[in-house]
């Protein structure tokens, strides 16, 4: 019988930091959502996460959209 020589170990998984474009649509998001008074929760920071992968101009949108003040209704 032969000697196993050493394996080696694979590197610690290590979070990845979002590039720096996504990490830049994060911010704007979650400050238009601030901005409108929108609570946020675990799932909802899920989902700002994914949103935050979409081309800057989709996110410019969608930050303009939350931002966005409804009109008053009308009296009746």
């Amino acid at each position: 019988m032969g000697v196993l020589e050493p394996q080696r170990k694979p590197p610690p998984d290590v979070p990845a930091e979002p590039p720096a474009g996504e990490a830049a649509n994060l911010a704007a998001l979650n400050a238009a959502l601030a901005q409108a008074g929108v609570p946020k929760g675990a799932a909802d920071d899920e989902a700002v996460a994914e949103l935050a992968k979409l081309d800057a101009e989709t996110v410019q949108a969608i930050t303009e959209w939350v931002k966005h003040e409804k009109p008053p209704k009308p009296e009746k």
